[in-house]
């Protein structure tokens, strides 16, 4: 069985594709294309960032317990389980109702993402030491399901742009629109992680389009096999534990480790000072340029002379 990791790659778009196109369309088909996709995905960009937002709200009614005083200071109660009804309707109900144009998997993602982001913040919120999160954009996600019927291409053979297909739900049925994604340059590691989804090699799990500084952007993941090392002589496996942040182990001789979190103070404490004693040993005087030197040894020259009498 191959080894696998969950991974995501972030690309941004080039331009939008119409599979009717002979080619690649001309300037003012691509133009008109793009004016007509840009509006729609930016409605359904601020349908998932207000849905959202509005479930943060239903999670905090959900999460209405206050921390309770023991003898070793405030203790924060469990979450409540988030099948509670809030105005006589389920969450998930609440976040079809704040997201109505997406299906049922896109919203169940939605639900899953601000969930799972919620409680990871829970006690850093109760506690005062962040506030609560709100949402100045939120990704449009597709699942695996949907995703199966429109898989990765990559045109003109090995090495071709790739085209990932989006759908969008406009009056009850879905509109799929494909997004040629940048591959030259820079981005080449990035999209030859797309082309092997293309092939076949890896996992998709879900898709999502997201915007940023006005360019949009495709966010795929999955489960990417891990190249192994022939010339390894083992596998440190690393896991967290109970008691510890971190155990760590080598499969040869099975000894496991322990990384606990009183150690990462002291860790960070010694690397600051091995670093601040580098940065003293490695200074250097500032170098004077050598005319200001003459100039001030023949400055010096009378009042040394007259010192030595």
């Amino acid at each position: 069985m191959t080894d696998t990791c969950l991974r995501s790659i972030t690309l941004p778009v080039l331009c939008p594709v119409d599979p009717a196109w002979a080619g690649d369309g001309t300037q003012e088909e691509r133009r008109a294309l793009w004016a007509e996709r840009r509006v729609l995905v930016r409605r359904v960009l601020e349908e998932c960032r207000h849905g959202a937002n509005r479930l943060i709200r239903c999670l905090m009614r959900i999460d209405c317990a206050s921390p309770v005083p023991t003898d070793r200071g405030a203790k924060l109660p469990p979450m409540p389980p988030l099948n509670l009804t809030i105005g006589g309707k389920s969450l998930y109900l609440n976040a079809r109702e704040f997201t109505p144009s997406l299906n049922t998997g896109s919203t169940s993602q939605v639900l899953q993402d601000v969930s799972s982001a919620y409680m990871r913040e829970r006690a850093d919120v109760f506690f005062g030491r962040r506030s609560v999160r709100c949402y100045n954009s939120f990704p449009y996600p597709v699942r695996r399901q949907e995703l199966a019927s429109h898989p990765v291409v990559e045109r003109g053979g090995h090495g071709g742009p790739v085209e990932v297909s989006i759908p969008f739900h406009v009056g009850g049925k879905p509109v799929w629109t494909t997004w040629r994604l940048k591959s030259g340059g820079r981005y080449g590691r990035a999209a030859a992680g797309v082309r092997a989804i293309a092939r076949g090699e890896v996992d998709l799990r879900c898709a999502y389009m997201l915007e940023r500084d006005g360019e949009f952007f495709v966010k795929l993941v999955g489960r990417w096999p891990v190249r192994t090392n022939p010339d390894a002589k083992g596998r440190l496996l690393v896991s967290t534990a109970p008691d510890a942040l971190l155990r760590y182990a080598t499969d040869r001789s099975g000894q496991e480790g322990w990384c606990r979190y009183d150690q990462i103070p002291r860790l960070m404490a010694q690397r600051r000072k091995l670093a601040q004693r580098l940065a003293d040993d490695l200074k250097k005087e500032r170098r004077v340029p050598a005319r200001q030197r003459h100039r001030m040894t023949a400055s010096n020259e009378p009042r040394l002379s007259r010192l030595n009498g």
